[in-house]
Formats: C-alpha cells, sequence, structure tokens
C-alpha cells in the first residue's frame, strides 16, 4: 500500500473551468495507477502550487524509479499524458530523482 499526502499551496486550481480540471484529475490518475503498478513505494506526494508560468502539479515518489526502456517514447500512459496536456497549453516532464523514486511535473499556463 502507498501513503499519498495532497498539499495544495494556494494553486487555485478550483478556478479553472471545469474541462480542464477532468484532464487534470485524468493525467493525475494515471500517474498515481503507475505509481501504484510500478514504482514499489511506500510513499507518494501530489503537491499543487504556482510557477511563473501558471499552475504547476508535482507527483513524486520514493519507489524504484522511472526508466524510459523505448529511448524517448515511455508507456502508452506518458504518451496519453502529454497529448492530453499539448491539448489544453500544458507540459509535461517525468524524472527519476537521484535520492531514488520519480518526480513527474506538469506546468499548466495561464
Amino acid at each position: 500500500m502507498v501513503n499519498i499526502s495532497v498539499i495544495d499551496n494556494e494553486s487555485k486550481v478550483e478556478k479553472l473551468l471545469p474541462q480542464l480540471q477532468l484532464i487534470l484529475f485524468r493525467v493525475i490518475q494515471e500517474l498515481v495507477n503507475n505509481i501504484i503498478k510500478h514504482s514499489q513505494a511506500q510513499h507518494a506526494e501530489i503537491r499543487f502550487g504556482n510557477s511563473p508560468n501558471g499552475l504547476q502539479i508535482e507527483i513524486s515518489d520514493d519507489g524504484v524509479g522511472y526508466e524510459d526502456t523505448k529511448g524517448g517514447g515511455g508507456s502508452q500512459g506518458i504518451y496519453s499524458i502529454t497529448q492530453r496536456l499539448k491539448a489544453i497549453g500544458g507540459n509535461f516532464k517525468i524524472t527519476k530523482r537521484k535520492s531514488g523514486g520519480t518526480k513527474a511535473k506538469v506546468v499548466l499556463a495561464d
């Protein structure tokens, strides 16, 4: 079982249009599903905040880390996340943390 914490640093995500909220929900759902299925993590964190470019969401875990074994393509789920975010003017990056685990960063421009 993964212990998941959710932190909102005054992100104002609730002021987004319902359609954008749904897309972000689906993105977060896919990332959390990947953590549960693949990461072997004990803890995960979803952090909402603001960046100079707009809304920022970081999803991190203390698992085994993400390895892009397909040379930039990743899984179908990662591809789907990237396409969903591109459609709404957002971007996405996933990296293996030096301290262990994975960090995914979603930015949605204002």
